[in-house]
């Protein structure tokens, strides 16, 4: 029988051989990328019970049957560089596919590319219209509150908007109706009530299945939210290294928007990790999950972006005392950011009592789309200016664990331009630092000058002196008489300072 361990709903085997466990001397099916052995003999005994999911990954859909001694029975060296996988190529793979087999891995579930499950003709636009339409209701079905609950949520919102308008108004008093006033403005929350969602869950929690199911979701309305992914002991354990990090007060307080410290955005508290921190194990057993669903939802994702690598986690607690994010974009700089990964750690939170309510603008929709940070619940969405949000003031420590993911050609322009900016900066100061020296050279050498100038006129008699002094006194131009005998300006400079400075009855 396969022994694995799980992560999650999701069954994947994790830095660990999937017939024996050993955590020695791992390779990694070269197929799939997911599945480790610890030798070659392991991974054809466990092959009739890892067939399916080796080519359901591959695929992203269709089960795909090679023979025994081809490519799938080879092992390769795992990379253990986590968010820098790189999406294999599978030529005689998919050479070998029917035509519709090809046609479902090509299908990137896009708005414009939808196709019939069961009909391999495009659909029309109104039946496109249909499905987003029908995703949009599963995802957005209503399920109360009940009025008295939603009015004591919407009184909260309400006091907020209200210290808005009078800070707002205290700083346009200040600086008066002139244009820089705006400047002083923060965004206000949005004000529409509460709405208590229901979000479906996948037919199945197969890694293949869950990475379709949040593509889906994500090319058609923006986000996907995925709940009861994560095994209850990782999640757990995720709860209790992040809030421990936090009372070992090794959380500080985020940068504000755009790096400004003058307008109160944020005041949550985070921590950046590599994964290989001390007292972050679990953290990485669940950074390892998402990277590995992430990597199955590529092929879903190819006509929407090249996803590769991502930032550490970020970790982050907003304090009971009210703290909030105002109405943002995770990603305005176009810095390759792509998709936003968010696991919320948070037991029986109550929205009307802890508040700390994410609220997401999605595109499309005219509603916002209200998110309680539930434990174990995994939300994805684009980073760019698709999906605005704000968070709001947290009576409660409010905790969660956030990755981004990159999209490589982004990430590479911006690195370019990035490096253009920088080569004009030094190139800016190069200059700056050339006229200085100029100028520092022109004063040196003016200096200089005087210097010989005035060596040259102490260095002249008492008796040389006097007749000079008798000629400048009585000539009608001395500087011209001065010149005719051969005596440069600089010089004449000197002498008439050194005959200002002598005393008269010398």
């Amino acid at each position: 029988m396969e022994d694995q361990r799980s992560l999650g709903r999701a069954t994947l085997t994790l830095n660990a051989c999937a017939v024996c466990n050993s955590t020695l001397s791992l390779k990694r099916c070269s197929r799939c990328k997911v599945i480790f052995y610890c030798s070659r003999e392991h991974q054809k005994e466990d092959w009739i019970h890892h067939k399916s999911l080796c080519t359901q990954t591959l695929a992203g859909q269709s089960p795909i049957v090679r023979p025994r001694g081809s490519e799938t029975d080879t092992v390769t060296e795992p990379d253990n560089h986590v968010g820098s996988i790189t999406r294999p190529v599978f030529r005689d793979a998919i050479e070998n596919m029917s035509d519709e087999t090809q046609a479902e891995i090509k299908d990137i579930l896009d708005f414009s590319t939808v196709t019939s499950p069961n009909n391999a003709k495009p659909q029309t636009k109104e039946e496109k219209k249909e499905i987003f339409f029908e995703l949009l209701k599963s995802d957005s079905g209503y399920a109360g509150p009940s009025e008295s609950t939603d009015s004591s949520y919407n009184n909260i919102i309400d006091t907020l908007c209200n210290q808005d308008m009078i800070r707002n108004d205290k700083c346009i008093e200040q600086d008066g109706a002139s244009e820089s006033s705006t400047q002083t403005e923060v965004p206000m929350f949005n004000t529409h009530p509460f709405r208590k969602l229901r979000f479906p869950k996948p037919d199945s929690y197969d890694l293949p299945e869950v990475a379709y199911f949040i593509s889906l979701r994500l090319t058609q309305l923006g986000y996907c939210i995925l709940d009861d992914a994560f095994e209850e002991t990782l999640i757990s354990g995720i709860i209790s290294e992040v809030t421990a990090f936090h009372e070992k007060n090794e959380l500080c307080r985020g940068d504000t928007l755009n790096n400004t410290t003058d307008l109160d955005y944020r005041n949550d508290m985070i921590k950046w990790l590599d994964g290989q921190s001390e007292g972050s194990e679990y953290i990485s057993k669940g950074l390892a999950f998402m990277d590995s669903l992430i990597e199955l939802m590529k092929p879903h994702l190819r006509q929407h972006c090249n996803i590769q690598g991502r930032t550490e986690a970020m970790i982050a607690c907003y304090p009971e005392d009210g703290s909030y994010f105002r109405h943002h974009v995770d990603n305005t700089s176009k810095d390759g950011r792509c998709i936003t990964c968010t696991l919320y750690l948070n037991r029986d939170w109550s929205i009307e009592r802890d508040g700390g309510l994410m609220r997401m603008f999605p595109p499309k929709q005219e509603k916002p789309v209200d998110v309680p940070p539930l434990a174990n619940r995994l939300l994805i969405f684009w980073s760019d200016g698709r999906t605005p949000h704000e968070i709001h003031p947290a009576y409660r420590n409010r905790y969660s664990m956030t990755v981004w993911y990159y999209d490589k050609d982004e990430k590479d322009a911006f690195k370019v331009d990035k490096l253009k900016r920088e080569t004009d900066e030094i190139y800016d100061r190069i200059s700056a630092l050339e006229e200085d020296r100029r100028q520092l050279q022109e004063i040196t050498s003016a200096q200089l000058i005087r210097n010989r100038a005035m060596e040259a006129v102490q260095a002249l008699t008492s008796g040389e002196l006097q007749a000079l002094s008798f000629l400048i006194d009585h000539h009608p131009n001395p500087k011209e008489a001065l010149t005719a005998m051969g005596i440069s300006e600089a010089i004449q400079d000197a002498l008439v300072v050194h005959l200002s400075s002598q005393d008269p009855g010398q």
